[in-house]
């Protein structure tokens, strides 16, 4: 593994928590605080339109 890969790596597993879905308010595991829609919202049409 390069040393890029290391430090996000890293930094993953101190970021990690579990956080409210900012479209569906439901609880999930949130890989940092820049990550706030859980995979199932992700998925959604209105999220990919960017509505």
């Amino acid at each position: 593994m390069n040393t890029e890969g290391k430090i996000v790596e890293e930094r993953v597993n101190v970021e990690r928590k579990r956080r409210r879905c900012l479209m569906c308010r439901e609880m999930f595991d949130s890989f940092g605080p820049g990550n706030r829609i859980c995979k199932k919202c992700k998925s959604k049409q209105a999220w990919r339109s960017g509505v």
